[in-house]
Parts: structure tokens; sequence; C-alpha cells
């Protein structure tokens, strides 16, 4: 037996993640598999973690300086799962970067309590990640049980071992909106620009993190999300929350086109060997973007006085990086993300094609780094 730890709380990125994580495990290794919330300590699931194997993160980015207890919480004593005996696998995980560069791996330390735990766990720990960047930065930060094994989302098996196949038509497009209010004015041209390019076709702009207030959506980001939820309608989408459920993205398996900003819509149509094409708010579409060459286009920018700082920012106070290094929407994103979309319409397969080939060549090290948890 198994328990996997899951992120999801609302946004269908985030169940998707753990669906796919359990498939591979169930697929893999056949084992029952007792799913808990990860952001719930396990102090009150001790006998349930005594029986375990082992105890797997089900993917996400939740590479970040205060990953335990901030992120992970586990037990409250750090020592209590090599105490138990029961080993520590992160499964697919990522970095949770704003923008992914040198710099920001450079200024990137283990507050104490992170780096006292895994120096606890030692060898009970073995990190699989969803991407080259998270390897790297894992490494550089004294971990080596690393594998890059891609995120549980790059596998669905219903379509492993089958190559992409380009639609005969496009008759529905899933637009992704953004999740920061920096790329509203951005997100809104680059809809139009859809709309208008794909004539004719269903657009339906779907909400991976929904559009109603609740205990994960304040008031004001749900005022937001409705806001551009109008704005997407008077442009003339469709408009879907898909947060909570899967079945919501059901539809996706019939949609014929993504594009957008959610990175998991992304993985989501490229391992079902459909075209995708990924904006990226921040560095964790830069991850993405070295392992599959599906068409990622850095929607953000640093103003130019913050570039010419890069290089020293991580030697200078946090205050200074966040004022002079803050990402900012890019004013061609959306010339760039087209040019990707007439590329497709052309004709132009080549990026799909290879994105799917780096999927299936993945594959074997994802496979392999479950067989041995």
């Amino acid at each position: 037996m198994l328990v996997v730890l899951s992120g999801a709380k609302k946004n269908i990125g985030d169940f998707l993640i753990v669906d796919r994580a359990c498939k591979l495990l169930e697929s893999v290794l056949g084992e029952e598999l007792v799913v808990l919330p990860r952001w719930q300590p396990l102090d009150g699931h001790v006998e349930t973690v005594a029986k375990a194997r082992a105890v797997v993160v089900g993917g996400g980015p939740g590479v970040l300086p205060s990953m335990y207890p901030q992120i992970y919480p586990l037990f409250s004593c750090p020592g209590k799962l090599r105490e138990l005996g029961v080993p520590l696998r992160l499964l697919g995980v990522g970095w949770f970067a704003s923008r992914g560069d040198a710099p920001e791996m450079r200024r990137f330390t283990w507050t104490p309590e992170t780096k006292a735990f895994l120096e606890v766990m030692g060898d009970m720990l073995a990190i699989s990640t969803r991407d080259a960047v998270t390897r790297r930065l894992l490494l550089a930060k004294g971990l080596s049980d690393v594998t890059m094994s891609g995120c549980p989302v790059f596998y669905d098996l219903r379509h492993m071992g089958t190559p992409y196949r380009r639609p005969a038509d496009i008759k529905t497009v899933v637009y992704t909106t953004p999740q920061s209010p920096r790329f509203t004015g951005q997100n809104l041209e680059l809809l139009r620009a859809v709309i208008e390019r794909f004539k004719g076709a269903r657009v339906i702009a779907a909400f991976h993190r929904g559009l109603e207030a609740d205990e994960f959506t304040p008031p004001a980001e749900a005022a937001r999300f409705t806001e551009m939820a109008k704005r997407c309608e008077e442009l003339g989408a469709e408009v879907r929350d898909v947060s909570y459920d899967l079945d919501r993205i059901a539809f996706y398996d019939d949609a014929d086109f993504h594009i957008g900003y959610r990175v998991h819509a992304h993985l989501r149509f490229l391992s079902g060997r459909k075209p995708s094409v990924l904006l990226e708010e921040d560095g964790r579409g830069r991850g993405f973007a070295e392992v599959l060459p599906a068409p990622s286009i850095r929607a953000w920018e640093i103003p130019r006085f913050g570039r010419a700082l890069l290089p020293a920012l991580p030697y200078a106070p946090m205050r200074l990086e966040r004022r002079f290094a803050r990402i900012g929407p890019a004013p061609d994103a959306v010339e760039r993300a087209m040019a990707a979309v007439d590329a497709f319409i052309a004709g132009d397969d080549a990026p799909y094609e290879r994105a799917v080939e780096a999927i299936e060549a993945t594959y074997p090290a994802m496979k392999g780094f479950i067989e041995r948890i």
C-alpha cells in the first residue's frame, strides 16, 4: 500500500496531476493507494502511514525554499517518517519559480526547517522532477537522488505508444485564461485574435481556478475572474468554470486545439496527441518548454533596467529584486503566439510531433522511478 499526497483543492490542473499520478502508480505497481490531502499534517494518520510501503507526493510545483513544512507539512516531527521506516518519494514535482533563470536559482536557499528535514530523510528521500530546470536546481542545492521524469500529466495511458494526430478540422478551440491580473489586457488581446483567426469555430474560455468566491478564492479575486469572464463573452467566447471536477474538462477530449495560459491544459492536449500553444505566465512554463518542444511563448518580460541588474541581484537585498526584476506582460507575446497559430494553420505539425516524441522518450524515466518506489 502507498499513501499518495494530493494537492488538489480547486484548480483543475491539480486534480489532473493527482489523477494521472494515481493511474501511473496503479498501472506500474498495481498496489492499493490511500489518497490524503497534501496540505494537512499526517499526525492523525500515523497508523495508515506506518503500514505504507512509501509516501508519494503526487506532483505539483512544490519545490520552494520552505518546502517543509509550508508545502509538505507531513509530520510535525521532521524525523517521523524515518522513525516509521517509510520512505518519501516526490513524483514529478516542479520548482515554483518566478522566472526560473540562473540568478533566481542562485538566490534559492533552503529554510532551516527544510534543510533539517532533508538531512534527516537522507537516503529515504528520492525525487523525480517534471522538468530539467527543477532537476538542475535540486542538484545544485545538495540533493543527489533526482530523476527527470516529466509531470504525471505528460502521460495519458490511453494514448501512450500512439503518434500525434492532426485534427481534420478545427471546430472547437479551448482557450485558458491567466491567473495573474498583470496579464488581463494581453489575455483579451490574444482571445480577440484567436476568435478572429478561427472564424466559425466554437471558442471556449476555460477558467481552471473557477469563478466563484469560496475558501480557496477570495471575493476580490472572484470578482476579477467574473469580470474577465464577462469580457470573454463580449468578445464571442463561451465561458466555463472547470474547477473542482475532472468531468468538467471531459470536453477537452472532443476539442481540436488549445491555446492559453494554463500549463496543465497544454499538457492535457499534448498528452492526448493534440496541438497546443502555451503562454508562460512565469518560470513554471519555462521548465516545460525545455522538455516539450511544442510552441511555448514567454508572456512576460523584465524591464530593461532589471535585465541589466539580473546578474547582481542574487547578492543584493530581496527588496531590490522585487523592485527591479518584477515581471510584466511582454508587448510582443500575442504576436508571437499568433505566429505559432498561423504556422499550425499553414500545416506545420513538426513542433507537436516532436512534443509527443519527447513524451514517449521521457516515459521510461517515469516508469523506472515508480518501479523503485
